[in-house]
């Protein structure tokens, strides 16, 4: 996101420009992205598409499917500056978010752990 805005205050590129440079940094994480139109057309409804997009991407969170379907929403829809205002209103949804995961993590790797040393203490006793 932090790239879209640094492109869209630089230059005021629009969705498909933006789409297109995500593309080129191959970002693996962005899958969805590769499914999207990098030139404008009459018949494309690039918002519709990204939602689609976002959606049928079954590795991602949904929590985090919300946030860049709302980003998609906001892309191209108003001025420069109504656009980076958005786009840090999203920043701060997206570091609550990974913050979130982050403590999910610690408390789900704690677990895991603990599970694994009780089961290798298990087995060595079984054994002896």
């Amino acid at each position: 996101m932090r790239s879209c805005a640094v492109m869209i205050r630089t230059s005021g590129a629009d969705i498909f420009h933006i789409i297109k440079a995500l593309k080129g940094e191959e970002l693996c994480f962005l899958r969805f992205l590769y499914t999207l139109p990098e030139e404008f057309s009459t018949d494309c409804d690039i918002r519709k598409l990204w939602c689609d997009a976002i959606g049928n991407d079954q590795d991602m969170p949904g929590e985090e499917k919300a946030v860049l379907r709302e980003f998609g929403s906001i892309l191209g829809t108003s001025d420069t500056e109504g656009q980076l205002v958005a786009i840090t209103s999203q920043l701060l949804r997206m570091e609550e978010l990974r913050e979130q995961r982050r403590l999910e993590y610690m408390q789900k790797g704690k677990l895991y752990r603990s599970l694994g040393v009780m089961a290798g203490v298990s087995v060595g006793i079984i054994l002896i």
